[in-house]
C-alpha cells in the first residue's frame, strides 16, 4: 500500500469514528431527556400523592379527635390502626411537610420554632424531640411527657406539660384529644406544649 493512502484510510476512520460518536451522543442524550421527563411526571405524581396524604392525615385526626371526645374508644382504636398504615404509606412516599411548635415554659417565656421541617407522616413527638430536649415514658397507652428542656412535671403543684393545636376553621386553641406519639401532624399546623397547672379542667388555652 502506498504512502500516499494512508491520510485518506487516516481521514476515513476519523470520519467513521465522528459519525458513530455523533449518534452514540444523540441516542444518549435522548435517552436522558426521556428519563428527566420521566422523572419530572414522577416528581408531580408523588407530589399530589403527599398531597392526598396530607388531606388524609387531617381527616383521619379529626375522627379520632371526635371518636375520643364521644368515648367511642373502640372506633379510636380502630382509627389508629388505620393511621398506621397512613404513616407506612407517607415513608414510602416519602415528602416532607412543615409545621409550627411553641413552648411555653409557664413563667412567661414561650419559645416558638416555626416552619419546622419533618416528614410527612411523623407525630408531635417526633416533631418536638427535633427542637427541644424531652423526657418522656412509653406506656401501653401511649407516651407521657415528664420534662420540656428539664422542666419537669410537679404532680404536688399539679403543673404538667399539655399540648394544644390551633383550629384555624374555629379560629381557637384545642387541647390534644391524644397522645403526643399519637397524633400525627398536618402541613403548616400550629401546636404548642404549655407548662400548666391541671387544678382545673380544662386548664386554660395558651
Amino acid at each position: 500500500m502506498s504512502k500516499a493512502k494512508y491520510p485518506w484510510i487516516v481521514a476515513g476512520l476519523i470520519l467513521v469514528w465522528a459519525i458513530v460518536a455523533t449518534i452514540a451522543a444523540a441516542y444518549y442524550y435522548n435517552k436522558c431527556e426521556e428519563l428527566g421527563r420521566m422523572y419530572f411526571d414522577a416528581s408531580k405524581t408523588l407530589g399530589k400523592i403527599n398531597v392526598k396524604l396530607n388531606e388524609l392525615v387531617d381527616g383521619l385526626m379529626e375522627a379520632l379527635e371526635n371518636a375520643t371526645l364521644s368515648g367511642a374508644f373502640g372506633v379510636s382504636s380502630k382509627i389508629e390502626d388505620c393511621m398506621d398504615i397512613v404513616r407506612e404509606m407517607c415513608d414510602v412516599a416519602g415528602g416532607t411537610i412543615k409545621v409550627n411548635i411553641g413552648i411555653d415554659y409557664g413563667n412567661g417565656s414561650r419559645v416558638w420554632f416555626n416552619f419546622t421541617e419533618i416528614k410527612l407522616g411523623e407525630t408531635l413527638l417526633d416533631a418536638t424531640l427535633k427542637v427541644a430536649k424531652v423526657d418522656y415514658t412509653t406506656y401501653p397507652f401511649g407516651v407521657f411527657v415528664n420534662s420540656i428542656e428539664g422542666v419537669a412535671n410537679d404532680p404536688e403543684k399539679l403543673m404538667f406539660w399539655i399540648w394544644w393545636y390551633w383550629d384555624s376553621d374555629a379560629n381557637q386553641w384545642k387541647l390534644g384529644p391524644v397522645g403526643c406519639d399519637k397524633y400525627v401532624l398536618s402541613d403548616g399546623l400550629t401546636v404548642i406544649w404549655c407548662y400548666e397547672s391541671t387544678a382545673v379542667w380544662p386548664p386554660s388555652p395558651p
